[in-house]
């Protein structure tokens, strides 16, 4: 599963429950942590129906690729230099999202495609 179709997963259930208009549609919270910090959920629905287990085993299988606050993770592994670790496929859309935006970055602040010549250091004032 992408981490987009994730994210786009979970952006569609929110909308799905909040555009309900019902009068009967009760409110469902609730909480949790990933990625080292906490979450809170709200939303409405006519049959009361809690979806944090749904949402607790997405964000499960994402932090077991990419958290950074988890030691077994993926990414954790990778960055304390462990040999024979396989990126899935989360790590790797992870990864290649940082390479265009690492280039894009440096693409936007490359001076030297601006300057037109050379200036001379200024003279040391000892």
């Amino acid at each position: 599963m992408k981490i987009q179709h994730s994210i786009l997963f979970l952006v569609l259930i929110n909308q799905l429950f909040t555009s309900c208009t019902s009068e009967n549609t009760v409110p469902v919270k609730f909480t949790g942590e990933t990625q080292g910090t906490y979450y809170a959920i709200t939303y409405f629905d006519n049959d009361a129906r809690n979806f944090q287990s749904q949402v607790d085993s997405i964000l499960k299988v994402i932090d077991q690729s990419v958290s950074l606050w988890a030691p077994g993770s993926i990414i954790s592994r990778i960055n304390r230099g462990e040999e024979n670790v396989v990126p899935d496929e989360i790590f790797m859309d992870l990864f290649k999202m940082s390479e265009e935006e690492i280039q894009d970055a440096l693409n936007a602040f490359n001076a030297h495609d601006d300057v037109k010549g050379y200036v001379e250091p200024l003279p040391n004032d000892n």
